[in-house]
């Protein structure tokens, strides 16, 4: 027979780590956006930080050589980073004062984007019937996440803040998603109901301007490939690429199709024996 009084644990005596990291967080973060007892300024275009250089040098590698004696920017007092978006920026000093696994998406999104982090796939095909409704209201709230998201992903590589980078990759990669089930449905017969038939160069579009910024940027490069891959496994690329406006909008994009393209057909070329090859001769 059991004894009944080991049923239920002792309790134990609280550790520091029991405290809610939620308070944590809110208070660190409290304290970037005060500016309270800060010791140094930071300046991106036209927004300014007053950030603590303890927290800075402690938690990322460049502010770390950045504030080390000697430097300009130890000594003025001030770092400017007008090269980087304001909002990434923002993002990058709100990871490193809460090393929080959150990134502050826009506050318009749309409420059923936001959940992609939190579902699967599955959740992903139930935004199918949405899209249908409200296309171009969903298309703009998940690339407009994109485009923020790869804002910030390229940030965070550039000073070296691994984390970052890596938590805004994962949630780049689990919107990537939706648009893969997305095409899947508009190739597997949705291309034919109102509202679909150029749904394809919709995202097409959208998804380009989310993903390719204006200079070559190597860590969005998977996420580029992926993004590629649907689009000429899935969707219409003829009819797309044979629109000149829609080309000359999206170059690097264009680009990419027209080699992907150019090694097929190469292989094509070598795939058939010399002596099988024939003169082709046109016809009148």
């Amino acid at each position: 027979m059991s004894d009944s009084r080991n049923t239920h644990q002792r309790p134990t005596e609280p550790k520091m780590d029991d405290f809610r990291k939620g308070q944590i967080d809110d208070a660190q973060l409290k304290l970037l956006r005060s500016g309270e007892n800060s010791d140094l300024k930071i300046r991106c275009r036209d927004r300014m930080w007053g950030v603590h250089k303890v927290i800075l040098a402690q938690r990322c590698p460049f502010f770390r050589a950045a504030l080390r004696p000697g430097f300009q920017e130890e000594s003025s007092g001030i770092i400017v980073m007008d090269e980087d978006e304001p909002q990434a920026i923002n993002e990058l000093l709100t990871y490193l004062y809460t090393l929080s696994d959150q990134i502050n998406l826009p506050s318009g999104r749309d409420r059923k984007i936001g959940f992609i982090d939190v579902y699967d796939e599955v959740y992903s095909d139930s935004l199918i019937p949405e899209l249908n409704d409200r296309p171009q209201q969903l298309i703009q709230s998940l690339t407009n996440n994109v485009k923020y998201l790869s804002d910030v992903l390229v940030t965070a590589d550039k000073y070296q803040v691994s984390d970052l980078a890596t938590l805004a990759g994962q949630k780049i990669a689990a919107r990537l998603v939706v648009l893969q089930c997305w095409a899947g449905a508009w190739k597997d017969g949705w291309k034919e109901k109102d509202g679909w038939k150029d749904l394809d160069k919709r995202l097409t579009s959208a998804f380009s301007e989310a993903l390719y910024l204006e200079h070559e940027m190597p860590p969005l490069q998977r996420y580029q490939n992926t993004f590629f891959q649907t689009v000429i496994s899935k969707f219409d690329i003829d009819t797309i690429f044979s629109d000149v406006e829609f080309i000359q909008a999206h170059p690097r994009l264009t680009r990419e199709v027209l080699l992907d393209r150019n090694k097929a057909l190469k292989s094509m070329v070598e795939d058939v024996p010399k002596s099988k090859r024939k003169k082709y001769t046109m016809q009148h």
